[in-house]
């Protein structure tokens, strides 16, 4: 059986519990998630909005590489975390590899602290990842958890 819409604890017995039901309920951890190819049309690779709902702490936010960056060595590798793209205004910006090394393995990534944890209204979090001079190819994981109250 799966269960669509609201829920007491009598009905949940033997059911599967779906989106509706547990995407932004408060006091339940909720992950969003999306992975992001590098396009020609831009120099770095942008996680689009993830949208976070008013009146939510935001208890991670994270990038993984799933598929090597390619970018010369003149720049560190840099994650931005931002209510738009390419902004740094809910974290500061961190260096996930120092500069003087081409390109940016699978598998490096990091968690990053947010500046301003408590969303009070709904926001649009813009995650981006910078190679310096150019990203000329990869992929990226982007992560969003919160807690709604």
């Amino acid at each position: 059986d799966t269960l669509v819409g609201k829920a007491t604890i009598d009905t949940l017995t033997n059911k599967t519990l779906t989106s509706p039901v547990i995407s932004d309920a408060k006091g339940v951890t909720s992950i969003k998630t999306t992975s992001t190819a590098w396009s020609a049309l831009n120099t770095d690779i942008r996680s689009g909005a993830i949208t976070v709902p008013a009146g939510s702490l935001i208890t991670n936010i994270a990038v993984i590489i799933t598929i090597t960056l390619t970018h010369d060595a003149s720049a560190a590798t840099t994650v931005k975390v931002g209510k738009a793209p390419d902004t740094y205004d809910l974290a500061p910006a961190v260096v996930i590899k120092a500069s003087g090394t081409a390109d940016t393995p699978v598998g490096v990534g990091s968690a990053v602290d947010s500046g301003e944890a408590y969303i009070s209204n709904t926001t649009d979090v813009h995650i981006t990842i910078n190679g310096g001079a150019g990203i000329g190819g990869g992929t990226v994981q982007f992560v969003v958890e919160y807690i709604k109250f």
